[in-house]
């Protein structure tokens, strides 16, 4: 999968609390995906979309990191 790398970091600053053990973690983002209808491989042909359409990825980062108001440090 193309920009799964970018998926996983962007999942990770959106909702793990540094107190989740990595088990923790996997497991609510499994239920996530299956309660939201989500897959990486969805999301990361979405992105290749986006590119495809004159939007790099940075670009696509930023605007959703200002929706879902994360701190990209």
């Amino acid at each position: 999968m193309k920009h799964e790398k970018i998926i996983d970091e962007l999942f990770r600053k959106m909702f793990r609390d540094e107190n989740m053990t990595n088990e923790e973690y996997d497991k609510f983002l499994n239920e996530t995906f299956i309660k939201s209808g989500l897959t990486k491989q969805g999301m990361s042909d979405d992105l290749e979309t986006g590119v495809k359409n004159g939007h790099s990825i940075e670009t696509q980062m930023r605007i959703i990191a200002k929706i879902f108001n994360i701190d990209k440090s």
